[in-house]
């Protein structure tokens, strides 16, 4: 078990929890319960009871939500730092959508019962937590924009710059270099409201035009100062 400081340390990097006061972060870390998952294990799924938020120590985890005729569609993508579960712990509704872990993970656990008494008694983290679901809220009306106006590849040119931006790039990396986003073009295609096919054109167009530079398994290479700077407007 982390002492306290370690653990408060954690629910700094939390865009949630990181404006909270020192008293109330050392509550809720109090409440914090470790998880730890292996490749391809499930937090919850569609439809679990809504009942912890959880907070991202370190790996990878792909947010989908399954269609009534069986097709996945992906979300999100987060990493350490990110808090999932919001919705679900403050309503006490069933989960939206299914949360897997694509790597080794571990989170921590706040259950909703602790969490909800917390919420009572201090303003502040009320406050925090309608601002990040506010600005969630922009970002999936965002989303679906994009997934509806424009051709393929200009749509899937967005979804490469917002996941660019989701992936953690190390300061100490040299510009220029080529950045790896570990998506499939399964998950693309889902992003973008396409066909895999449609998705395996438009990623030809961009390795002409020298913006994706390579493909892998479970993944692409792209160059992302290239792709930032073609959509300054969103900066």
């Amino acid at each position: 078990m982390r002492d306290p400081d370690e653990l408060c340390a954690l629910l700094v990097r939390s865009s949630l929890l990181k404006a909270l006061p020192d008293p109330t972060r050392r509550a809720l870390a109090a409440h914090l319960e470790p998880v730890g998952l292996e490749a391809g294990a499930f937090v919850f799924f569609q439809s679990d009871p809504g009942d912890a938020l959880y907070l991202v120590e370190s790996g990878r985890l792909r947010v989908f939500r399954t269609s009534p005729d069986g097709r996945d569609r992906t979300l999100a993508h987060l990493a350490a730092g990110d808090v999932l579960g919001e919705m679900a712990l403050l309503d006490g509704l069933e989960r939206s959508a299914t949360v897997q872990a694509v790597e080794a993970t571990r989170l921590w656990r706040l259950r909703r019962k602790a969490f909800l008494e917390l919420l009572r008694t201090d303003p502040e983290l009320s406050l925090n937590l309608i601002q990040i679901l506010a600005r969630r809220l922009r970002e999936a009306d965002h989303q679906l924009e994009e997934a509806a106006a424009g051709p393929v590849p200009e749509r899937l040119l967005r979804v490469l710059r917002r996941l660019a931006l989701q992936e953690p790039v190390p300061t100490s990396t040299p510009p220029g270099t080529p950045q790896r986003l570990r998506v499939t073009q399964d998950e693309l295609a889902s992003m973008v409201a396409t066909t895999r096919e449609s998705v395996n054109r438009a990623l030809g167009r961009l390795e002409t035009r020298g913006l994706v530079l390579g493909r892998h398994r479970g993944g692409l290479l792209v160059d992302r100062r290239r792709i930032l700077a073609l959509f300054p407007e969103d900066a």
